[in-house]
């Protein structure tokens, strides 16, 4: 009896389903309308068909909810085409474009760099600079084996190779001046700073290799090594020289300060200790770039945590649980990093308290297919880059979106920023320079 009863339930409520869906399709009228099926053809007995039409209801739809005024509507962020205004005041302008050689199916990181008057950025086999405000080219310069981005001193666009060299090109010509070898892929971008013996550029290599050279001829200095574990991310952490010393992250999970003079060890710090049962467990790599604010540096690590420490004493000051391999940025008194599962959070950089977080940068549906490539800071908010070429602009109090926008390209590299203009380099070597303007 029981399962006779379940039985006409469950042929009941199939019919009243079919006959919602008939009345929905009767609304519309004209061709679309589908043929009424027959309670015989629904394997319904007569008697029961006769209480299912009696039931029949007609669901009213749901008011939508009140909007908040002024809310973001996030999933406005994945809609195409892709332009999305936020709450903001700003815009993106294309200054120019060129084309140089990409990088191909290599995901290497070819950061470029903007100084002076000049914009330069490294291809697959040459180096390349432009005026930074026309876009016209300036000179081409075949290197062969390049495996970083560049950077600048007074005088040179510094480049690394794959073979373990650093290479001085002139920045008036291009012209080579001086080619140092140092072991190891020199896969970061060099930093540059000044000391008593004049600008000093260290170069980090993939062997654990700390190495200062003199920057007017190339001649060694100093070298400090690393021990590196078999298992890393390919050692992209970029050293920063401020105030005669070179803060660095290694993929140990360690932090060092040393004279930017001999190299001599100022302090050492572990942000994240190596743990686990294997080598994929234990990887603690810091990566991406170190930011420094008014005296405190901050580094985040793929092994779970993000640290700020006086720079010159190397008092840890705080640290907070966010694995992130895309860097940092910091400026007016806000830390900004996006961690491993694509959310972007604002720090206190006094304290470590997060003020707020954005965790709607890479939609669901999305999720095997994008990611966050670079956060940075551009005129004191975050700016973000994803891979598939999504730009978000963000408010920096609030967090809300100022804008976003779709840039052509795959992108495996942060943008360059120098005040309100933005560099950008494509996997497939476009070169793009913006303009961040306030509107009206």
């Amino acid at each position: 009896m029981f399962a006779s009863a379940k039985k006409t339930f469950v042929q009941l409520f199939s019919a009243f389903c079919v006959l919602l869906l008939l009345s929905a399709c009767a609304s519309r009228g004209g061709a679309d309308t589908a043929p009424v099926a027959t309670a015989e053809e629904l394997g319904i007995p007569e008697s029961e068909s006769a209480e299912v039409e009696a039931a029949e209801v007609v669901a009213e739809p749901e008011p939508e909810p009140e909007k908040e005024s002024g809310a973001v509507e996030y999933p406005t962020l994945f809609s195409k085409p892709y332009l999305v205004k936020g709450n903001g005041d700003h815009q993106l302008k294309s200054l120019w474009t060129a084309q140089i050689d990409g990088d191909g199916q290599f995901l290497m990181h070819f950061r470029p760099a903007i100084d002076g008057e000049q914009a330069c950025a490294a291809g697959r086999g040459a180096v390349y600079c432009f005026d930074r405000n026309s876009g016209e080219r300036l000179w081409k310069r075949k290197v062969r084996d390049l495996a970083s981005g560049v950077s600048f001193s007074s005088e040179f666009v510094i480049v690394g190779t794959d073979e373990g060299e650093a290479i001085a090109l002139s920045r008036v010509d291009g012209s080579e001046q001086w080619r140092a070898a140092i072991g190891g892929e020199v896969l970061a971008l060099a930093a540059v700073g000044r000391a008593q013996v004049g600008e000093v550029v260290v170069a980090y290599t993939s062997a654990g290799n700390l190495t200062g050279l003199r920057a007017r001829d190339g001649e060694t200095i100093w070298v400090q090594e690393q021990k590196v574990p078999r298992l890393t991310l390919r050692g992209l952490s970029t050293p920063l020289a401020v105030d005669g010393l070179v803060v660095s992250g290694h993929d140990n999970g360690r932090m060092t300060v040393n004279k930017l003079l001999d190299g001599t060890g100022v302090w050492a710090d572990e942000l994240v200790s190596p743990t686990g049962r294997n080598e994929l467990e234990r990887l603690a790599d810091i990566d991406g770039a170190i930011a420094h604010y008014r005296g405190d540096v901050f580094a985040s690590s793929w092994g779970g945590k993000l640290g700020a420490w006086s720079l010159k004493r190397g008092r840890a000051l705080w640290q907070a649980d966010i694995a992130s391999v895309t860097g940092v940025a910091a400026d007016l008194r806000r830390v900004y990093v996006t961690d491993t599962d694509n959310a972007l959070h604002a720090l206190d950089s006094r304290s470590g308290r997060i003020l707020w977080k954005r965790d709607d940068l890479v939609a669901e549906e999305d999720e095997g297919d994008r990611r966050v490539v670079a956060t940075t800071s551009a005129m004191g908010a975050p700016l973000v880059l994803d891979n598939l070429g999504r730009l978000y602009f963000y408010e920096r109090a609030t967090g809300d979106l100022d804008f976003a926008k779709s840039i052509t390209g795959e992108y495996a590299t942060a943008p360059a920023v120098e005040e309100d203009q933005i560099l950008t380099l494509s996997r497939g070597g476009l070169l793009s320079m913006w303009q961040l303007l306030e509107v009206e």
